[in-house]
């Protein structure tokens, strides 16, 4: 976990996101409530299942009705693929930014 400004970064370490981990993604988010957006970096996950997909989506909008927001960064291989494939541009925004 990396935190800037009002940005906390969550790093996911493994090369797969499943369901599992976006739960702990989720609940390291909610433990940190005094940054306003979670930007997951996802660099190292070549894959994804749906359902871990599925849980950021929840997550982001859980975060939304908080007044809060989440981004992803870095996904490659399969895990891009779902995520094009599966036309989450506008409910999971990708940041493009560089974070430290």
């Amino acid at each position: 976990m990396t935190m800037l400004g009002n940005v906390l970064a969550i790093r996911h370490p493994t090369e797969c996101l499943g369901a599992e981990d976006a739960c702990e993604i989720a609940r390291r988010a909610w433990r940190d409530d005094q940054h306003t957006m979670i930007l997951v970096v996802l660099a190292r996950a070549t894959d994804a299942t749906t359902a871990g997909l599925a849980r950021l989506v929840l997550l982001r909008g859980r975060l939304l009705k908080a007044g809060r927001d989440l981004y992803i960064r870095g996904l490659t291989g399969r895990a891009d693929a779902m995520y094009r494939i599966s036309r989450l541009q506008r409910v999971l925004p990708r940041r493009r930014a560089a974070v430290a």
